[in-house]
């Protein structure tokens, strides 16, 4: 008998929850407000940022931990992709390991190992991040390592050695149905332009993308210090700075803008079924950033939880009355997504398959309480003790701090630092949560759903069910 088994939504950037099968009742949750006293430290967060004559921004911030890190953020995502240039950031976050003029690859990735704990390349829709942790006395060396990384060679087969790293990065991407999801939620919300293009390159063009198509892109994008953010954390800004490569400076790359559109799109799998109402969110510079931040942890929590007992998210409204109302449903989980010129929100469900119209009907009917009702004094504390908690929680360690730091200082003209964010929390009030629940549910709907259809209803069905 067909047991489909809930599986994992990190990718998506979800927070929410999730029941497994197993023996146990169910347990009905309390919704007695949670009003924990819990506060995050968030000082010192002495936070500092100059911009090169190259036009490189630099942040730094102070440091209680023993190990440091080093973050260098590039605006090189697949939203600066041009039509012919589909799939290439692909291939660029995977260049900064090959051959440079001073190393061979296997010289790259020893001298990084040899200089730190963690080293990392990784890829978002707008930009590739190279982020380390390591010791004080390694950090200007690590800086002159990113450097030389910064300038490999673009002979064709060093390209070509990269053909089956990624042609198996991009089936596994194109099998997996939580990367489907969030691949059709970007490409139907932004209409396949700039935040709607791939972030894999698709199995189709692996084999004709040249080495001078990833050559000319890394020069305008990857290899100019406009589109570049250095984070250090726990080191001196001077010493940060003076460190720094003086790489020519050149004009600042355009950007495709991306407008969030909507629509509707459905992928036929045998699967369990995947469902998700989005709208259109905030960006990473909007003032109700915070508020956003707030109502997704009234929707749903951040983490899933099992219905073997009680998590952190039992008072949360996905897990009392979408998640705890049909044994179908193995997950429910809110989507907040932000990004330098836009945004998404909305709310997401996995369940098993023949499903797909009572959770949507469930889905909708949670958002137009939430439209028309607001959100509760009661119910905002409790919120915001866990949006504290959860923001808290991503900044643990050195590297985690870089990489806020980092991802807000590339996205925003003005950074908000941690402590200016939790205050912005604190200050917040139901009437703020109720004003923009009905602002973002106003906007047009994206429905999304992969796996079992059937069922399933339109868009315009939808909008006119919120």
């Amino acid at each position: 008998m067909f047991a489909p088994k809930p599986s994992s939504v990190a990718r998506l950037s979800l927070a929410g929850s999730q029941r497994l099968f197993g023996t146990a009742a169910k347990v009905a949750p309390s919704v007695v407000t949670q009003t924990a006293e819990y506060v995050p430290r968030t000082t010192p967060f002495e936070v500092q940022t100059s911009t090169l004559e190259n036009g490189a921004r630099v942040v730094t911030v102070q440091s209680e931990a023993l190990s440091r890190a080093v973050a260098l953020f590039v605006k090189a995502g697949p939203r600066h992709e041009s039509r012919e240039q589909i799939g290439v950031s692909h291939f660029a976050k995977h260049m900064v390991f090959q051959r440079t003029k001073t190393r061979s690859p296997i010289f790259v990735v020893r001298d990084m190992e040899s200089m730190t704990s963690e080293f990392s390349s990784t890829a978002t829709r707008e930009g590739l991040t190279f982020s380390a942790r390591l010791e004080p006395n390694n950090v200007p060396i690590v800086q002159a390592l990113l450097t030389d990384s910064l300038s490999p060679l673009f002979h064709e087969y060093i390209v070509g050695d990269l053909v089956p790293t990624i042609e198996l990065e991009s089936q596994s991407a194109e099998e997996d149905p939580n990367t489907i999801f969030s691949e059709v939620l970007h490409k139907t919300a932004f209409r396949n332009v700039g935040l709607g293009r791939p972030l894999y390159c698709p199995s189709s063009r692996v084999g004709s993308v040249s080495a001078s198509t990833v050559s000319d892109f890394w020069v305008a994008r990857v290899h100019n210090p406009n589109n570049h953010t250095w984070v250090g954390v726990g080191v001196d800004h001077e010493e940060f700075k003076a460190s720094l490569p003086r790489l020519e400076s050149k004009s600042a790359a355009q950007s495709t803008a991306s407008a969030y559109v909507g629509g509707d799109a459905s992928i036929l799998l045998d699967s369990n079924t995947r469902v998700g109402i989005v709208f259109k969110g905030v960006s990473e510079n909007d003032k109700d950033l915070p508020a956003l931040a707030v109502l997704s942890a009234v929707t749903g929590g951040d983490a899933r939880y099992s219905h073997d007992g009680p998590g952190r998210g039992v008072t949360t409204r996905l897990y009392r009355n979408v998640l705890q109302n049909h044994e179908g449903v193995l997950a429910t989980a809110t989507l907040n997504a932000s990004y330098s010129d836009a945004g998404l929100w909305g709310v997401y469900a996995e369940a098993q398959p023949g499903n797909v119209s009572k959770v949507v009907e469930l889905l909708t009917g949670e958002l137009s309480r939430l439209k028309k009702e607001g959100v509760s004094a009661s119910e905002l504390e409790g919120a915001k003790n866990r949006a504290k908690v959860a923001f808290a929680k991503s900044l643990d360690c050195p590297k985690a701090l870089a990489n806020y730091l980092g991802r807000k200082a590339s996205a925003s003209g003005t950074l908000l630092t941690p402590s200016e964010f939790v205050s912005k929390l604190d200050k917040l009030t139901a009437e703020d949560i109720s004003r923009v629940a009905k602002g973002v549910l106003s906007t047009d709907v994206t429905l999304v759903c992969v796996g079992d259809v059937d069922g399933l209803p339109t868009a315009k069905d939808v909008q006119s069910r919120i």
